[in-house]
């Protein structure tokens, strides 16, 4: 699971594309972009921030996020997620979010906290193996 989690790390994108007025095809950090902003996003690109599409459409690979098998074809008004993948097509989207209010960041601090909690049962087979393979070996050296 650890590895997965470093997998969806590397495919978010750290760089993203302005389309604001004055601005265009400005390359920023991801970091720095605010909520509201126009970003420009082209085939072959992943989407830096979870956003809106403004105008343009695209088929955009979810399958990293959602799972979803097929691309699905986005348009004005649609949805899309910080770290999939535009086919085909272009689109300006407005961001709804900042980098650290992501899907993919949400994602990663859920998975790392379940796994900074260790399991009831593990818990449970730790205690239970204290006792249990002493007495076993003890057992087995008796007999």
């Amino acid at each position: 699971v650890r590895r997965d989690i470093r997998g969806i790390d590397v495919s978010h994108v750290q760089v993203a594309i302005l389309a604001e007025p004055g601005r265009k095809g400005e390359v920023v950090n991801v970091e720095d972009v605010a909520v509201g902003t126009l970003l420009g996003v082209r085939a072959g690109d992943q989407i830096p921030l979870d956003a809106e599409v403004v105008s343009g459409s695209a088929a955009v690979d979810e399958s990293a996020v959602t799972g979803e098998a097929a691309p699905l074809s986005k348009g004005p008004g649609d949805s899309v997620t910080a770290g999939t993948i535009v086919q085909n097509g272009f689109m300006e989207v407005r961001t709804t979010g900042t980098a650290s209010e992501s899907t993919v960041a949400s994602i990663q601090a859920i998975v790392e906290e379940a796994q900074a909690k260790p399991s009831s049962i593990g818990v449970f087979v730790d205690r239970f193996a204290r006792f249990y393979t002493p007495a076993l070996l003890v057992f087995a050296v008796a007999v």
